[in-house]
């Protein structure tokens, strides 16, 4: 059952934990379950990113052509729809390739749960496996996407579940993208 649908243009955003930034929370765990927090950045500028002890990140660009990340001495390209995993503990830098970008952020405490991204077309979004996630999280960043041929996303829109395990389908040039938690054995 769906636990929140949202739309990017519906919040607000705030300005990042360093200030060289801004983000958009859609939604973060509760308070007896190990933290993991939702959110859509806008990286206008180079610079560093936010530090976050203990946790660990996954970024998928969803607007803009792309940015380098300088993790640690590292540079890492990270493209249209192709998410990254890296520790929020490392110190990251944003190299824009091409103009601003807009990032679809998990940060979450890697004790507490697994996490995978995966942004392609609703056709190959499919469960894999038999491990149900806890939460699921849609976004659709273009075209329209159904799920279980019931709640339809149109693009900036998402949804986020429990315990899904429903089906994905879409229009022909529909891209989205599904990040799933398991709570950690």
């Amino acid at each position: 059952m769906i636990e929140q649908k949202f739309c990017l243009h519906t919040i607000r955003p705030k300005l990042w934990k360093n200030g060289g930034g801004q983000t958009r929370e859609i939604a973060c765990s509760l308070p007896d379950e190990g933290y993991w927090r939702l959110s859509i950045a806008d990286v206008t500028q180079e610079g560093p990113f936010s530090l976050f002890a203990g946790l660990s990140r996954i970024l998928t660009v969803i607007e803009g052509s792309g940015l380098r990340l300088n993790i640690t001495g590292q540079t890492h390209n990270v493209g249209f729809l192709n998410p990254i995993l890296f520790s929020g503990e490392d110190e990251t830098v944003s190299i824009l390739s091409d103009g601003s970008i807009r990032g679809f952020n998990l940060i979450f405490d890697q004790h507490a749960w697994r996490a995978s991204a995966i942004a392609d077309c609703p056709e190959y979004l499919q469960n894999i496996g038999t491990d149900v996630p806890a939460l699921t999280a849609v976004y659709c960043v273009r075209g329209d996407v159904l799920l279980d041929d019931v709640v339809c996303l149109t693009a900036l829109e998402g949804a986020i579940y429990r315990n899904y395990v429903g089906s994905f389908s879409g229009s022909n040039d529909a891209r989205a993208l599904r990040i799933d938690l398991w709570a950690s054995r």
